[in-house]
């Protein structure tokens, strides 16, 4: 069961839903991305489900809605589960939306205040570089399964 948000929109100004539990998103996308994941969904869905440790979110279909009676165009969805890093237990939850009006908490979900007050900085040529601290193993795993991910969608 979806609970779809009337006014939910992503920044690229499409509307996206979650499910009550949050564990699915429902979002509306472009023609030309629809093309694209049309095309490789099947490839996709198998490299996910071969890939325990894929940074990929994965994909449950697509879908195209038109209404009726047609006053707009079809109008183009993507269904994906709810996005989680599973080589990656959070010790820490936050809840980030890119400001820092009112964005602390002394509780989980930590807001982004706390991300800026919690990961580290170093300053290299004048540039503040920021990290996120993970051990040598999370790091190694979390490399591989990008670069693997990269090479993976590259080929596509």
């Amino acid at each position: 069961k979806l609970v779809l948000p009337t006014n939910s929109r992503s920044s690229g100004s499409t509307a996206f839903y979650l499910s009550g539990d949050g564990g699915y998103v429902f979002k509306e996308i472009p023609g030309r991305e629809f093309r694209v994941l049309e095309r490789m969904i099947k490839d996709y869905k198998e490299y996910v489900k071969g890939h325990r440790d894929t940074l990929l979110t994965p994909l449950v279909g697509l879908y195209i809605l038109t209404p009726t009676p047609p006053t707009t165009g079809p109008v183009r969805y993507l269904l994906v589960q709810g996005a989680s890093v599973p080589l990656l237990t959070p010790g820490t939850v936050y809840d980030l939306k890119g400001s820092t009006v009112g964005r602390v908490s002394s509780s989980q979900p930590l807001k982004d205040l706390n991300l800026i007050e919690e990961t580290s900085c170093e300053l290299r040529d004048g540039v503040e570089q920021w990290g996120i601290r993970l051990g040598a193993r999370k790091k190694r795993r979390l490399m591989r399964a990008l670069e693997r991910d990269v090479e993976w969608l590259r080929e596509r």
